[in-house]
């Protein structure tokens, strides 16, 4: 299998992973009544449409940078707040771990992504190719003398 393929499949994967814990994790931590108001009013209003989000993005592809963004503003939002609220539950420390690993994980699923895409922008003729691909002659003529 090809590296590219493999770092596809891994994104994918990643996009699927923080989608379910998503769904699950806000339900656990209400219920818990770790989170404070202000993060406990963040977390139930984009929670559930961050998770349904990534996980329609596995199957389609059209969706998966623009959940993967929403995902990645959301979750640093919520480490921003989490950071700047005062005296946070210790309770919530693992969930802010996890949030901080999956943030990670959301940024690298959405590298491959960027990445997909330009190479397909480049392969379709919407950015222009470098002068040594467009004209090789020209070029390494040019080089050599």
């Amino acid at each position: 299998m090809p590296a590219y393929e493999l770092l596809h499949r891994c994104a994918v994967a990643f996009l699927l992973l923080a989608g379910v814990l998503t769904a699950v994790m806000p339900a656990d931590w209400l219920a818990a009544g770790t989170l404070p108001a202000g993060l406990a009013v963040h977390r139930q209003l984009l929670a559930g449409l961050t998770a349904v989000g990534l996980i329609v993005a596995v199957a389609v592809p059209s969706w998966r940078m623009p959940a993967a963004a929403a995902a990645i503003v959301s979750r640093t939002a919520f480490l921003i707040i989490d950071a700047a609220l005062p005296g946070t539950a210790p309770a919530l420390a693992g969930p802010v771990a996890l949030e901080a690993v999956l943030l990670v994980l959301l940024l690298a699923a959405a590298a491959v992504f960027a990445r997909e895409a330009w190479q397909e922008a480049r392969w379709n003729g919407v950015l222009p190719l470098p002068l040594e691909m467009r004209c090789p002659r020209r070029f390494h003529a040019r080089s050599a003398g």
